[in-house]
């Protein structure tokens, strides 16, 4: 009986402690759905921020490739051996044989001036020669006759039969005898060398080629006058052999260190859109050229010319290989140029030099060394350089030794940077509006 009361209240306790039991398990439920929902929209709100901020950089790939240092020369490509034909003589062209392009060996006949002026200067030179010649022989007749009457008188005065002073006289006649035969001698060599000089000027009135080879230009037409003055006409020119010609450039003082003879080189024209040439360096000159205060050397370099494709003339851009380095694991160029958006301000504070008011003397030059990590002072192989690679949405800086540069990539000698990684090159398009 004393039991009965109490069975109700320990039935009633029993269901109030399994009621604060499915309600402690139902909050606990929701907290870890609460808990999962929210994990899930903090993770997609992670990964959507991570693409956005992804899309908002440009980038691309480490990559392995080779890398060719070159130097680039513009030039014209000009034939070897060219020879300029002109006139010794002044006159007038009565023919011309040669024309534009035609070969020619040595000796042919290119024009002809007026041989007729030179002939009879050729012909009064002869005459002039017949007149020394008989004078010459008139001093010998009278030089013999002084000589013998010389002999006579001597003979007279040894027998007593002439006077000393006839002696004297006819040993003076011999003596100028003598003289005026030696004077006629060197009037025949004078008149002779005057002969040859008018021959040889008729000679010249004949244009001979002087080397076998192709005729490049031609100056003049038939009834032209030369005038051969103080400078020789130029009425041809000429080219030994085009078939193998010769590309002059002109390389930059900061660059000519690097190219040696024997440098290999490749050239292009604007007549063969498209197509590269492969050369060779052959020698530089070590004459200064300068224009507009800009100092060059001359090189050159050799041209195949075997299918008659370059003209002389054509202006050419040569590339010079300098140096080579094959298989290597590259860095876009674009890459080490990149800021972040937000370390630009705090680079562009750092870089504003401090001005104080009234400071005299000259500017402080400790700032100019920051220029960022791709600036010429940092731009020699061997010096250290930074990249930003996309790490979870974000840019993060890697150092690394560079090495070759080539101008679009960079070689990578030593850091964190492996092939396949992506560094940024610039902003996106939608950043950027």
């Amino acid at each position: 009986m004393s039991q009965g009361p109490e069975n109700p209240v320990a039935s009633m306790l029993a269901r109030d402690r399994k009621s604060r039991r499915r309600r402690r398990l139902w909050i606990a439920a929701g907290s870890l759905v609460v808990l999962g929902v929210g994990l899930g929209f903090w993770s997609a709100t992670r990964s959507r921020e991570a693409e956005e901020a992804s899309q908002r950089f440009r980038t691309e790939a480490v990559s392995r490739g080779d890398l060719r240092v070159t130097v680039t020369a513009t030039g014209t490509i000009q034939a070897k051996d060219t020879v300029e034909v002109g006139a010794e003589v002044t006159g007038r062209l009565v023919e011309v044989r040669a024309d534009f392009n035609q070969e020619v060996r040595p000796g042919d006949v290119l024009a002809r001036i007026d041989p007729v002026p030179f002939e009879l200067e050729v012909a009064q030179a002869e005459a002039r020669l017949r007149n020394a010649q008989a004078g010459y022989l008139s001093a010998k007749a009278v030089l013999e006759q002084a000589r013998i009457t010389r002999d006579r008188q001597e003979a007279l005065a040894r027998d007593g039969l002439a006077s000393p002073q006839a002696l004297d006289e006819v040993r003076a006649a011999f003596l100028r005898a003598r003289a005026d035969l030696a004077l006629a001698e060197a009037r025949v060599a004078e008149t002779r060398a005057a002969l040859q000089a008018s021959r040889t000027r008729l000679s010249k009135t004949v244009i001979a080629s002087p080397i076998g080879g192709i005729v490049l230009d031609r100056k003049v037409e038939v009834g032209q006058t030369v005038t051969a003055g103080f400078q020789t006409p130029v009425l041809f020119t000429l080219a030994r052999d085009i078939s193998q010609m010769e590309l002059l450039v002109s390389v930059d003082e900061a660059d000519v260190t690097r190219v040696r003879e024997g440098t290999e080189a490749t050239f292009t024209v604007d007549a063969w859109p498209g197509q590269v040439f492969p050369s060779q360096v052959t020698s530089i000159r070590n004459v200064p050229r300068t224009v507009q205060n800009v100092v060059t050397y001359e090189a050159i370099l050799t041209v195949d010319n075997r299918e008659r494709i370059f003209r002389p003339g054509m202006t050419a851009t040569a590339s010079l290989k300098v140096q080579e380095a094959l298989q290597v694991v590259r860095v876009p160029s674009a890459a080490l140029r990149f800021q972040p958006p937000e370390d630009s301000d705090a680079s562009q504070k750092k870089s504003q030099p401090v001005r104080l008011p009234m400071m005299m003397g000259p500017p402080r030059m400790g700032n100019r060394q920051e220029r960022g990590p791709d600036s010429s002072r940092n731009a020699l192989p061997g010096s250290p350089a930074r990249v930003f690679v996309l790490r979870d949405g974000k840019p993060t800086p890697v150092q690394f030794t560079r090495g070759l540069s080539d101008g679009s990539f960079v070689e990578v000698r030593d850091g964190d940077l492996r092939e396949g990684d992506l560094v940024v090159v610039g902003m996106s398009q939608e950043k950027a509006r």
